[in-house]
């Protein structure tokens, strides 16, 4: 079976999309390659793997027959996008968040039944394999009952002008967070320390999540630190396990006084198990055999939960704009 795909948003992740791709096709998993990016200078730094590039993603899926779609555009952008594209019967990769709200979440997961389509949101940290490993661990007894998690996601990157940083980084957070203590709905979410950019938007933040049983995760995420910093703890009740989530060939474990590496089975890197993912569901060949992923639960609750604390941020930031006026 061919499979024909399309990235629609050539930025600094869908360049990595199209890296990724890039490789598949190497290797014989995918047949073609076809990007698309209102900059047409974007052509210039397409790489050789990519059949042909287009400005007008109308054009691209007019011109080419396309078996998924990757909609790597700003956040605000996804619903209006893939609401066409599912209705022209496309199957899709949507970054993270699915919408900017629960009804636009809600409204493009019918679209997708509706028309029969495969729909996929990029939870990454999902393929991740030392947090996979972790759990693995965790389940296994290694370091008790997971009590805590520290989550932390600071880029040195400047923020950006199209998102704030739940929506970019923090939503990781929270997804992760709630993947790793099994698909929990949180009892409580708490923001504080956020801090605003010059527009208003959120740069950076500490969210902590609290689950029953007074299980909590502690996350804090920025733009603009002086160094990148991409790391999980997980606290058990009889040690302790250290993610460097730049790091895919092992994890640490910190117990009774020692600290020792473990191997992961696989150095894959996430992203691109996520489009073997992808693609197996395409294929039907998953285990599952289900059309979308996450579960329909855990997508909602994502975009259910950004969109309340981004309000939250919001509201705070006009407060105190109108108190200082």
């Amino acid at each position: 079976m061919s499979v024909n795909i399309g990235v629609i948003g050539c930025g600094r992740w869908g360049l990595t999309h199209l890296s990724t791709l890039a490789t598949l096709k190497n290797e014989g998993v995918i047949s073609k390659i076809f990007a698309c990016d209102t900059e047409e200078n974007k052509s210039l730094i397409m790489p050789s793997e990519v059949d042909a590039f287009f400005t007008n993603w109308q054009d691209m899926i007019e011109a080419e027959q396309l078996d998924i779609i990757a909609v790597v555009t700003p956040p605000d952008s996804h619903e209006d996008i893939s609401m066409k594209l599912l209705n022209q019967g496309i199957n899709l990769l949507v970054e993270k968040p699915l919408a900017t709200s629960f009804i636009g979440a809600t409204s493009l997961l019918a679209a997708s039944q509706t028309n029969g389509r495969i729909l996929s949101v990029g939870y990454l940290l999902r393929f991740h394999s030392a947090i996979n490993l972790a759990l693995e661990k965790i389940s296994s007894g290694l370091i008790g009952v997971l009590e805590r998690m520290e989550f932390t996601r600071i880029t040195t990157r400047a923020p950006s002008k199209y998102t704030d940083v739940f929506q970019a980084l923090g939503i990781h957070g929270l997804d992760t967070a709630c993947y790793c203590f099994g698909e929990l709905e949180p009892e409580r979410v708490h923001l504080s320390k956020v801090q605003h950019s010059s527009v208003g938007k959120a740069i950076s933040a500490e969210i902590i999540i609290e689950f029953a049983g007074h299980r909590e995760v502690n996350i804090i995420t920025a733009w603009g630190g002086e160094e990148e910093q991409s790391t999980i703890q997980f606290f058990g009740e009889k040690g302790i396990l250290h993610v460097d989530m730049n790091n895919h060939k092992d994890i640490l474990c910190e117990s009774k006084g020692e600290l020792y590496p473990i191997k992961t089975k696989t150095q894959q890197l996430p992203l691109e198990l996520e489009w073997l993912h992808m693609i197996a569901m395409l294929k039907g060949t998953t285990i599952d055999q289900k059309r979308s992923f996450p579960s329909h639960g855990a997508i909602l609750r994502g975009v259910r939960l950004i969109e309340k604390i981004t309000d939250y941020a919001q509201f705070e930031y006009d407060n105190i704009h109108d108190k200082t006026n």
